[in-house]
């Protein structure tokens, strides 16, 4: 899958930053049932649960002058986080170039998968003092 970054399993996806100018896609291929291109706007973020063994996604723009939505270059950064107790994956097409920042779109995307998750930090540890006898 050329210029798509691969995710294996079941992820829960949500769009965040984008300015209105220009338009803002990206598009799902792969899935069980989630495939195809999801127009991400100011004001209505996109959320959606992507199942599926392999499935790719590719960030995507279009201005006004052009037919067709190009693929963005992606920095995709992945991390676990344990306030959710889960992997977190961030792409975003925002880029510099010579010296200023173009914000792009970015989609967050969440593992659903229960082998890696941990239950949130309160529910760790049973504190519970044990009545003796």
């Amino acid at each position: 899958m050329e210029q798509w970054e691969v995710f294996h399993g079941t992820w829960r996806l949500k769009s965040g930053r984008v300015l209105g100018y220009p338009h803002y896609r990206f598009t799902i291929i792969g899935s069980e049932s989630s495939d195809g291109n999801y127009l991400v706007t100011q004001n209505q973020p996109v959320h959606i649960v992507v199942r599926g063994a392999e499935w790719g996604i590719k960030l995507e723009m279009r201005i006004p002058s052009m037919v067709e939505f190009q693929t963005e270059p992606v920095r995709r950064i992945d991390s676990f986080n344990a306030a959710l107790g889960c992997l977190v994956s961030n792409l975003d097409s925002s880029r510099l170039i010579g010296g200023t920042l173009y914000f792009g779109v970015q989609v967050t995307c969440f593992s659903e998968d229960p082998e890696i998750a941990v239950p949130p930090p309160e529910l760790q540890f049973d504190f519970t003092i044990k009545g003796q006898g």
